[in-house]
């Protein structure tokens, strides 16, 4: 009952000498910390009270949870049956001091709390199981700064509806390795970083299968992040179910890794909401599944700037599932592959001042349009050696609103004289079809320039502004100037051939 009187040592006593029922919690009647509970525990107890020895430990957090155990010398005592949330913190229970090892020596019921600076929780491939009477909602709760988790599982069994995280990260500089995570309640979180700095998360594996409003990877306030190497599947008949989730945040690097979303609606496979500088790399992220997937994107951003990406995958299907959505949204891809299954989707979906920026890209829809731009858009998005059929481009009906896309591919010239000798330092210069200078730049020792990008038309839902037919010359003394025009309805490799001015 949180207060220490004589009816402590006489309740250990009548367990002892009279057969009468156990202690509630067994772990704080161990006065002494011996594992067993014996007379020593009464006379401690007792001594306390009369003759103003040592206090007992008091029960942690509300309930019994005996504090004073020792981390190398963990007893097997328990309370109502469950060993419950363990705090490890400076000067407490098991990490009293700092660059200290805890090992998980066996599968627990409940929690853990790390509150103490430079600590290492080793899971020992161990199992943290959360049930409907732990206390903690979290596996592991991380609130202290440089901690480092590792090889651990943490897992729930029961469908209820009580929400689940399997680690709750808000100190700086965490590091969280080769972690398993399943959580079948609606709500669950496999790992949540809030208000945090520094983390870095590394080959780990979640699954979450409830219903509704679960995340993989989710946070608030999060600066320098990283996640790599990482596999994440949510699936379960509900909504707003999401893979990677963040809002609020800098500078994170999320890379090589597989998000899946199954039967869910209104979900993402990841989300970014008011992040600045995220790069994006080597990712697989597909949503779909048997039972009338719809609404599931890709990737969604909003309010999001400086967002970087490049060697990623991108399937879904079902109605209305985008490969890309974007809201107040500006970011650069590379390498970048998406495919969507239904009519009723798009590759790219711009919704408000996007600024979009695709790079050797491939869109595959089995609808009507690759790439939307609703009503309210007014953003642009840049192809850049990536094809887009002009008639798979869809524009809003707004009168006040005319977005763009810019589509541009790549010129490479190479200049010889007659004997096919690479001329260097020939001056060659570029010229739009308005006879406007794009660029200038002298040969290396192969006879190149360095590979341009330029325009090759604009389109926009008043129609099609060719940039083309260019114009290049091609000056250096000794030979006579080469004048040329090009269309560039693709990459363009130009070879020239100079002529001595004495021919």
């Amino acid at each position: 009952d949180e207060i220490v009187d004589t009816s402590d040592p006489i309740n250990t006593l009548e367990y002892l000498f009279l057969g009468k029922e156990k202690p509630e919690c067994m772990d704080a009647a161990d006065v002494d910390d011996s594992g067993i509970i014996d007379t020593t525990d009464a006379v401690y107890t007792l001594e306390h009270l009369f003759l103003g020895g040592q206090k007992p430990p008091a029960p942690y957090p509300e309930k019994g949870y005996d504090v004073t155990r020792e981390g190398d010398k963990p007893d097997e005592l328990n309370c109502k049956g469950f060993n419950g949330v363990v705090l490890l913190n400076k000067g407490g229970l098991i990490l009293d001091i700092p660059n200290t090892w805890y090992r998980i020596t066996q599968h627990v019921l409940g929690g853990y709390i790390i509150e103490g600076e430079n600590s290492i929780l080793d899971g020992q491939k161990a199992n943290i199981i959360l049930d409907d009477s732990t206390i903690e909602d979290n596996g592991i709760r991380v609130s202290a700064n440089n901690i480092e988790v590792k090889d651990v599982a943490i897992r729930n069994y029961d469908t209820d509806k009580k929400r689940k995280t399997g680690i709750l990260i808000t100190g700086e500089n965490a590091y969280v390795s080769n972690v398993e995570i399943r959580l079948h309640s609606s709500g669950s979180k496999g790992i949540d970083l809030t208000n945090t700095r520094g983390a870095t998360l590394e080959d780990i594996n979640i699954r979450n299968s409830g219903y509704s409003r679960s995340m993989g990877i989710t946070g608030d306030l999060v600066d320098k992040l990283t996640i790599k190497n990482f596999n994440i599947l949510t699936s379960g008949r509900g909504e707003y179910n999401r893979g990677i989730s963040f809002s609020g945040c800098r500078d994170i690097f999320i890379k090589e890794g597989n998000i899946e979303i199954i039967d869910s609606i209104d979900s993402d496979a990841l989300i970014l909401q008011s992040c600045t500088m995220a790069s994006l790399e080597s990712l697989k992220l597909f949503t779909g599944g048997n039972f009338n997937p719809e609404t599931n994107n890709g990737m969604s951003f909003y309010n999001s700037k400086e967002i970087k990406g490049r060697e990623i995958e991108i399937i879904t299907d079902g109605k209305y599932s985008n490969g890309i959505n974007g809201h107040e949204f500006e970011g650069e891809f590379d390498d970048l592959f998406i495919q969507t299954k239904n009519f009723d989707s798009y590759g790219i979906l711009s919704s408000l001042e996007d600024k979009i920026v695709i790079k050797n890209t491939i869109i595959q829809t089995s609808g009507l349009y690759d790439i939307s731009f609703l009503n309210y858009a007014r953003g642009y998005v840049d192809a850049i050696n990536s094809y887009i059929s002009k008639e798979r481009v869809l524009f809003g009906t707004s009168s006040q609103f005319n977005p763009k896309l810019n589509v541009y591919w790549n010129l490479d010239a190479r200049i010889t004289d007659t004997s096919n000798n690479p001329l260097e330092a020939a001056l060659v210069e570029g010229y739009d079809t308005n006879n406007n200078p794009i660029f200038s730049e002298y040969t290396n020792t192969d006879g190149r320039i360095q590979q341009k990008t330029l325009l090759s038309y604009i389109q926009d839902k008043d129609g099609i502004k060719y940039a083309y037919p260019h114009k290049i010359q091609i000056s250096k003394p000794g030979y006579q100037t080469k004048n040329d025009i090009f269309d560039l309805t693709g990459n363009v490799d130009l070879r020239y051939v100079l002529e001595p001015t004495n021919n």
